[in-house]
């Protein structure tokens, strides 16, 4: 390689190391920068961005570089590491267990009017509860025959924003709206449990990044103060990295085994991979989580399997 063309790479890395600090320290100050919370969820692209800025400064040799490359690589790990420190783990269910609880969520979106591969999934996976949200007017209409697999049901017109529960079992619901925006928050009680259905907004804006926040604290507040076994579902609209999950991690929320850092959406982008639709618990003694294949949703179905 010519010094000439040594010298542009070298002033490449140098401009793309400088912009992916930028975005890493934008991230750190989030709430304060509301496009924070924007960038969090992206600091495993990040990282890998500085990880093949980093391998590049090693084929040059430029100590100088790589030394800048550790560090920017550096200040997006630490976060990450942080938050897997901290975060609480279930392990993987062993073996037969009677208490166990097996829950399916899916962001259905509500322009998609593929009903029929939604239901098929459902069937294929028969979980105990099934969750949907976004599930609009239509939807509502769409799913009318999981009534024939699910006797005891939760599906209120709420709008392009509603959300809805089928279950095997008896369940006493009550649905609150939080924020400026009204978004729904379900609480919902069966006999040894309680579950919490949960669709905040984006955090696109400085007001829906308030919004997310507000509504994440809600849901924080409420998980605090109800008294034994409970599950978390839904579309969060934020990642294990985010600044606004730290009030659900303060209530030490249980993550199944394997949930923290896969990909839920967008479904059709994967270079954008993020997992913004969670399944928690609190109360378990093991748990497992997978993604489920596409559903024509520009998200991923999420299951969970709990035991208490």
């Amino acid at each position: 390689m010519g010094d000439m063309m040594r010298n542009r790479v070298r002033l490449c890395l140098s401009i793309g190391l400088a912009g992916i600090a930028l975005v890493g320290v934008a991230g750190l100050f989030a709430p304060v920068l509301w496009q924070g919370e924007m960038i969090n969820p992206f600091r495993p692209q990040i990282l890998a961005a500085s990880l093949t800025t980093l391998a590049a400064s090693i084929l040059l040799r430029d100590k100088l570089l790589i030394n800048l490359a550790i560090v920017v690589m550096t200040l997006n790990a630490l976060p990450m590491g942080e938050r897997f420190i901290t975060m609480q783990r279930l392990p993987a269910p062993a073996g037969e267990v009677h208490n166990r609880i097996s829950i399916v969520s899916a962001n259905v979106l509500y322009d998609n009017y593929e009903f029929e591969r939604i239901m098929t999934m459902v069937r294929r996976e028969n979980p105990d509860i099934f969750v949907a949200v976004e599930t609009s007017p239509p939807w509502l209409y769409g799913l009318k025959p999981l009534r024939t697999l699910y006797p005891y049901r939760m599906t209120p017109d709420l709008g392009i924003f509603g959300m809805s529960v089928y279950a095997k079992r008896p369940f006493k619901a009550h649905i609150e709206h939080v924020g400026r925006s009204d978004m729904p928050l379900a609480k919902l009680h069966f006999d040894d449990l309680t579950l919490f259905v949960a669709h905040p907004m984006p955090p696109a804006t400085k007001r829906l990044t308030q919004e997310n926040t507000h509504y994440l604290e809600i849901l924080a507040e409420r998980v605090k103060a109800t008294p034994g076994n409970v599950i978390i579902a839904g579309d969060l609209n934020t990642t294990l990295w985010s600044r606004n999950m730290a009030p659900l991690l303060a209530e030490k929320v249980q993550w199944p085994h394997g949930s923290g850092l896969t990909h839920t959406w967008p479904s059709d982008r994967p270079w954008l991979a993020i997992q913004i639709d969670h399944i928690f618990a609190k109360g378990a003694t093991a748990g497992s989580y997978k993604v489920l294949q596409a559903v024509g949703s520009d998200h991923y179905p999420v299951r969970a399997d709990l035991s208490f």
